[in-house]
């Protein structure tokens, strides 16, 4: 009985782990990312003056269309990869 103890001494339940971290390029999709229409033109008329109008509300409701899908993009690719934890400072213990 006392060799059991001799050879399996080197034997141990208590395994190494090891953690590879990978990171994974989040990409926007492109759709989010196509440029805004531009909207100045020349304006010689009341009328110029309503349609310049009428095209920059239309270009803002696409740009702020884009920015919330990117915020919802963004939302549910950091809830799938959730960025890692940065350590901070080691706080000083006292004796």
């Amino acid at each position: 009985m006392a060799w059991c103890l001799v050879a399996f001494c080197g034997c141990s339940t208590a395994h190494d782990v090891v953690v590879q971290q990978e990171f994974v390029p989040v990409t926007i999709p492109e759709a989010l990312l196509a440029p805004i229409p531009p909207v100045y033109k020349p304006v010689t008329t009341t009328g110029g003056i309503v349609d310049q109008l009428t095209a920059t509300r239309g270009s803002r409701a696409v740009c702020v269309a884009q920015l919330d899908g990117i915020r919802k993009y963004q939302a549910d690719t950091q809830s799938l990869f959730p960025p890692p934890a940065v350590p901070g400072p080691k706080k000083a213990t006292t004796k």
